[in-house]
């Protein structure tokens, strides 16, 4: 039922925003210019849908106390910009020229005489050489601020809220009653308000139960091991991901890559070469399972999870208050 709610969702967001699409292209030449307009000359509606819903529903996770407004805006700006980079790089013909050249890097980790006698970050540079025309491997696409994120984010939340409905006589034999699935309101924390986005306990059911049965959940590819060993490290935003833009250091709170930008602008170039090529050594080598970390996430789990460590607990079903229901 939770795949059924998802689509009508999807449905409803992707009307909404081809009706913004036909206001998008009617408005030429008048100062009025709507908001959605930027997303459309880049994203397709039913991309954006697929992209709010992807977002929201795996940073809500079906917890009734929600999750701050700020933060999900922030995560929901952070995917679109890299959404969008990615759409640059395959467009500019990136993505073709990095298939080429993997084919024979890949060539190279398999044979150990040539990796003992040349760093992976010179062989990479090699192969980058041969193929001098068509698009840079070292292109900078811009990431855009932290607050412009959250300005795009909370746009498309808001979108969101108004799109997506549920029937909270789902369980029960009353009839059809539709409210906001999703809702913002309003906390104090540290004598500090600030937005909440909460979803409705009936959509926790749901959620959690279509976990229970299925516990498939969409992740971002950042989050989980490569399949196949990264490229090289060349520079502090160009190595690791394939395709994907990525940040030499990485802190929960640099949100606009500062520490990159002033390592760039405090160090020369050729003093991180030691660090790249240790990077590219430890790539080298293959994942494997701590199965003492993986006991203990099993163990914390069994015990009820844990919030601050990405542990989900057992699925429990929430109880429904029945006044939300009137």
């Amino acid at each position: 039922m939770f795949l059924e709610c998802r689509n009508k969702w999807k449905e409803a967001l992707v009307e909404s925003f081809e009706k913004e699409m036909f206001k998008t292209q009617n408005t030429k030449g008048q100062p009025l210019h709507p908001r959605f307009a930027s997303f459309f000359q880049i994203f397709e509606p039913h991309e954006l849908a697929d992209i709010i819903l992807d977002t929201i529903v795996f940073y809500v996770k079906g917890r009734t106390e929600g999750v701050p407004l700020y933060g999900i805006s922030g995560e929901l700006g952070s995917v679109l910009n890299t959404k969008y980079i990615v759409k640059h790089r395959v467009q500019s013909g990136m993505l073709d020229k990095m298939k080429a050249i993997y084919l024979d890097y890949f060539s190279y980790l398999m044979d150990e005489k040539v990796m003992a006698t040349k760093m992976a970050r010179e062989f990479w540079n090699e192969l980058d050489d041969m193929l001098p025309f068509g698009a840079s491997l070292q292109q900078d696409v811009p990431t855009w601020p932290w607050a412009a994120k959250v300005v795009f984010g909370c746009s498309l939340v808001e979108c969101f809220l108004k799109s997506a409905r549920i029937n909270v006589n789902l369980f029960n034999n009353g009839p059809e009653k539709m409210l906001p699935a999703f809702y913002h309101t309003y906390e104090f924390k540290l004598a500090k308000r600030q937005g909440v986005l909460k979803p409705h306990p009936i959509v926790c059911k749901l959620f959690k139960g279509y976990l229970a049965k299925q516990g498939e959940i969409s992740m971002e590819t950042t989050s989980v091991p490569m399949l196949v060993p990264p490229r090289p490290w060349r520079a502090t935003k160009d190595g690791a991901y394939l395709i994907l833009p990525v940040e030499l250091i990485r802190s929960t709170g640099d949100e606009d890559g500062q520490y990159d930008k002033s390592l760039e602008e405090k160090t020369n170039k050729e003093d991180l070469v030691a660090i790249f090529d240790s990077l590219n050594f430890l790539g080298g080598c293959a994942w494997r399972t701590n199965k003492r970390i993986l006991d203990l996430a099993i163990h914390m789990f069994n015990n009820g999870g844990n919030e601050d460590l990405a542990v989900p607990g057992p699925v429990v079903h929430p109880e429904v208050d029945s006044s939300l229901m009137k």
